[in-house]
């Protein structure tokens, strides 16, 4: 979305990482842990990028076979951590817990998505949730 601020004129992207982990921590069971394994996020979130190229459109990826990475991601769970939507113990190699109430969570993400993403935001969490899962 471009927006106009005076003489200059800004990109915001429509969706943002911590919006897509928002709306896959959605539809992922509440009470597992995930990985925190950076590098196996990482992964996951390149093949997913590949997968669903539209949706990411606006995440940022540096896409090495071996070792992919995202600052946008990282961002991501910094933040999703300091809103009290995750709680990892240790950012680095620890799992991560959804804290967040489903409730907040559809609140965050309330007309964020269209349906057609919500359907593949559905699909995105079940791999999300096995190949994250601890």
């Amino acid at each position: 979305m471009q927006q106009k601020i005076g003489k200059f004129q800004f990109y915001f992207p429509r969706i943002n990482a911590l919006d897509i982990l928002k709306g896959i921590f959605l539809y992922v069971d509440k009470g597992k842990s995930y990985s925190s394994n950076p590098a196996k996020y990482n992964r996951c979130f390149r093949d997913l990028h590949h997968r669903f190229p539209n949706l990411f459109k606006d995440i940022s990826l540096e896409d090495d076979s071996f070792l992919p990475y995202s600052d946008d991601l990282e961002e991501a769970f910094t933040l999703a951590q300091e809103y009290k939507i995750i709680a990892r113990p240790n950012p680095d190699f620890y799992p991560f817990t959804i804290i967040a109430s489903e409730e907040r969570l559809k609140k965050d993400v309330a007309g964020k998505f269209s349906k057609q993403e919500i359907v593949v935001l559905k699909k995105i969490a079940m791999d999300f949730e096995a190949v994250l899962q601890e």
